[in-house]
This record gives C-alpha cells, structure tokens and sequence, in this order.
C-alpha cells in the first residue's frame, strides 16, 4: 500500500506541477 500510495502522491504533485507551468505560460501570454 506504501508503494501505491507514493506513487498516488506522485503523480498527484507532477499533475499540479504541470498544472502551474501551464497557468503561468497563459498569465504570460495575455501580458
């Protein structure tokens, strides 16, 4: 269970990660 729920986390954290750069990049290019 350890195991999956690290790898959960993971990929959690890297969808909001990628989340960010991708609002940053939209806040960019509107300015």
């Amino acid at each position: 269970m350890s195991t999956k729920s690290e790898s959960r986390w993971r990929l959690i954290s890297i969808l909001m990660l990628t989340v960010l750069v991708v609002l940053i990049g939209i806040l960019v290019k509107l300015d």
